[in-house]
């Protein structure tokens, strides 16, 4: 891919704190966006390179807001590196978007908003992802909120799991929560399934 390269192979004990998200603009239109930690070593392949300090969180989840609205057509690739950048925002406000996404974007972006909103608190996700599973017209939405249950941290989207799987009213979604259970290696869902099997 022509762009930013960038190369981020030292060993780190911590995380890094601060984000920096690279914006290719060629005749006024973003081409590429990428989101990278702020201590990566960067290649602008001779580029000229803009660099923006001071962009507080909100703003910058706020201007990367309008590239996820875009027209669905104009360019996925920005809108969905445009999400993944909002959801490694730390503070209210990329949680705040990620969720109103999730409630009234495009099929698409309300499945993908869901998936990285699990990346988050679990407790804030839950009721969000609970929501899509029972009223979410698209079943391929219901499908992702189920996918998103089993990207939570420490196995806590396991016990929904398990409910959905065994009393969701669509078929697609029951058979995609058992698919996702069946590659957890948590020991609920052993019993889970030798609970069916016995019956």
């Amino acid at each position: 891919m022509q762009g930013f390269e960038s190369c981020c192979g030292r060993c780190r004990l911590a995380p890094p704190t601060d984000l920096v998200v690279l914006a290719r603009v060629q005749g006024g239109a973003i081409l590429e966006l990428r989101p990278i930690a702020v201590d990566c070593d960067m290649d602008a392949g001779g580029m000229p390179l803009f660099w923006f300090d001071g962009v507080s969180a909100d703003a910058s989840v706020a201007w990367l807001s309008t590239l996820v609205t875009q027209p669905a057509d104009s360019r996925p690739r920005v809108a969905e590196s445009a999400l993944s950048a909002i959801s490694q925002h730390v503070g209210a406000g990329a949680s705040k978007a990620l969720v109103q996404f999730a409630q009234t974007a495009t099929a698409s972006v309300r499945g993908r908003s869901l998936f990285w909103l699990a990346q988050r608190a679990a407790d804030q996700a839950l009721p969000i992802i609970d929501a899509a599973l029972q009223k979410d017209p698209d079943t391929e939405v219901k499908k992702q909120a189920v996918r998103a249950l089993s990207r939570f941290p420490n196995n806590e989207g396991i016990p929904k799991l398990m409910e959905v799987a065994r009393s969701h009213d669509n078929a697609e979604v029951r058979r995609q929560a058992m698919l996702q259970l069946g590659q957890s290696r948590d020991p609920r869902v052993v019993d889970f399934f030798a609970g069916i099997l016995l019956k």
